[in-house]
């Protein structure tokens, strides 16, 4: 995605306040491996806002698997200086606001590693975002977890 790209094909020209990310992890599940990056761009009139993004490295509390830097392309040495998971989805929050969240497959991927994270070291914390996670089978699955506070290149990465 580029600045002026319209995401949609003309028909949501007057969509605004969206916030569509991605995270990496050390893994797939949510209660065993950690996020270690967060990326994010802002739409406003369909179209990506360039001076809008967001992008952190996150710090894990263990090592990178040679599988996931093999994947991601992120080191050991990309997150060594980064924020913990919680400064970093604070961060993240801060930037969204309250815009309306999209990340592909994010009910069953994003959004839990985000509730795990937060859960698990700060249950009064909320970003104020509202959610919609589109995945081939689901348009649109809103979920409160934010208001609730629960607190070349063949890479794949956030970015």
């Amino acid at each position: 995605m580029s600045e002026g790209d319209n995401l949609f094909g003309g028909g949501f020209d007057g969509l605004s306040n969206v916030v569509v990310f991605d995270l990496e992890t050390t893994g797939l599940s949510p209660s065993n491996d950690e996020i270690i990056q967060i990326a994010a761009v802002k739409i406003g009139g369909g179209k990506v806002l360039a001076n809008d993004s967001f992008f952190s490295y996150v710090r894990p509390t263990r090592r990178i698997s040679s599988f996931i830097t093999d994947l991601t392309g992120i080191t050991d040495d990309d997150v060594e200086d980064a924020p913990p998971s919680l400064d970093a989805l604070k961060q993240f929050a801060a930037f969204c606001g309250d815009s309306l969240l999209v990340a592909h497959n994010g009910h069953a991927f994003d959004i839990p590693f985000i509730r795990s994270s937060t859960r698990c070291t700060c249950r009064g914390w909320s970003g104020g975002a509202r959610q919609a996670c589109h995945t081939p089978s689901t348009r649109c699955c809103p979920d409160s977890a934010w208001e609730r506070g629960a607190s070349g290149d063949t890479t794949h990465a956030a970015t």
